[in-house]
């Protein structure tokens, strides 16, 4: 990106030696007031939108800047927006507070060298160590089992992780198994320990939820029978009915099971935009809810569009379907982050669409392995080079009318 200036990610292992050399620098607490009045760190001034020109205009930018939030996010664009200031030594904390509360916590319980292709996974699913928790108290075991990547499970098995562990809805990796679907993954899982008959904060157990959800023809549990060698004992407070021989849950608890594994994602979209369309099917079709808002017509502020984009390249922030791109009057990668951003202000039609956030993380644009990563497709998930951004869908309404095509400029 031109002329970008550049901040660095410290992990646990490394913000303690990093504070040590360095007793001079700004702590900056990017959470809420009552989250800073509660467990801020010593020393650290609570950054909001409402003094963040005075400390950008007054603090020496030669001086050291630690940034941290929650889990590592919105730290990311307050720390570039320092170093765009000129900022010449700003770093934030990858998991944010989550991760320095969890501490050595997070380490490796075998002791062993993490393998090169873990520790990439982890990294990328933001998790400091093999026990650490993430969004809902969620362990890279669930996270792992949830996405169906069996080789991390194994990874992660071998490196010793607590098998009994469970979010906070109560359910274990062996439940994100049955989400995911896959009978071999879910037999692997109950036959490494992790308990079939532990009941969620519903009263719901894996099996209740393999044997309801429709998953895989009902071998999900079937798998985790095999793994267990034993009837299908349903615990708790729930109790099945059976129609057919098929044992299912009253509708009710039916629905809390599926709601367990939604994600409830904010969508700004181009109304009408037939990509806009298919993206939103697919979301929906994987079980997620969405507040979906007019891109064009929200009144966005440069603080509201930066949560979004800054973490991308300039070039990155633009709907390439633009008219005015597509004609060359607009070269996005001839911009400074600066005009880029005054420009797309302007111009909402040049905002790379959709946006979309859950929690605290935003995404710009509709990368179909990105998006499943983050959220989760399921079975309709697309091949990961299946365009889904642009409004290159046609629909012919009669034999006398043109087919209708989301205009390039709109």
């Amino acid at each position: 990106m031109k002329g970008q200036r550049v901040f660095r990610r410290l992990t646990f292992d490394e913000v303690r030696a990093w504070l040590a050399r360095r007793p001079d620098a700004l702590l900056l607490d990017a959470r809420d007031a009552a989250s800073y009045t509660r467990d801020g760190w010593p020393g650290a001034v609570r950054l909001s939108p409402g003094n963040q020109d005075a400390l950008l205009l007054r603090t020496d930018r030669q001086r050291p800047v630690l940034i941290y939030c929650y889990k590592g996010n919105v730290s990311q664009v307050w720390a570039q927006m320092f170093a765009d200031f000129g900022f010449t030594g700003v770093c934030d904390l990858v998991g944010g507070h989550r991760a320095w509360v969890a501490g050595v916590d997070g380490s490796n319980p075998s002791g062993k060298a993490l393998a090169p292709e873990l520790a990439a996974w982890l990294t990328l699913e933001g998790f400091i160590g093999t026990q650490a928790r993430g969004a809902h108290g969620n362990t890279p075991l669930m996270t792992a089992a949830w996405r169906g990547a069996s080789a991390v499970v194994e990874q992660l098995l071998a490196s010793g992780v607590a098998l009994d562990a469970v979010n906070d809805d109560g359910n274990n990796a062996l439940w994100f198994a049955c989400v995911n679907g896959n009978p071999s993954l879910v037999k692997r899982l109950a036959a490494a320990g992790v308990p079939i008959d532990h009941a969620n904060a519903t009263g719901a157990t894996c099996l209740m939820l393999a044997a309801t959800s429709g998953k895989a023809d009902g071998r999900g549990a079937h798998a985790a029978r095999a793994g267990r060698r034993s009837g299908c004992a349903l615990p708790g407070r729930l109790h099945c009915h059976r129609y057919g021989g098929q044992p299912r849950l009253p509708a009710t608890a039916a629905s809390n099971l599926r709601t367990l594994t939604m994600a409830h994602l904010t969508f700004y979209e181009k109304p009408g935009c037939s990509g806009n369309a298919r993206q939103k099917a697919l979301l929906r079709a994987a079980g997620h809810t969405l507040d979906v808002r007019n891109l064009l017509s929200w009144p966005w502020t440069t603080e509201a569009l930066l949560a979004f984009i800054a973490p991308r390249p300039v070039s990155e922030w633009f709907n390439r379907a633009a008219q005015r791109i597509k004609s060359g009057e607009v070269v996005p990668e001839t911009l400074d982050a600066d005009t880029a951003l005054a420009l797309l202000l302007a111009e909402p039609l040049l905002i790379r669409r959709p946006l979309m956030q859950c929690d605290e993380r935003r995404m710009v644009g509709f990368d179909a392995a990105q998006v499943h990563a983050w959220v989760g497709l399921g079975a309709h998930a697309p091949a990961p080079d299946t365009p889904l951004e642009g409004c290159a869908a046609t629909a012919v309404h009669s034999a006398d009318q043109h087919a209708i095509r989301c205009a390039p400029s709109t």
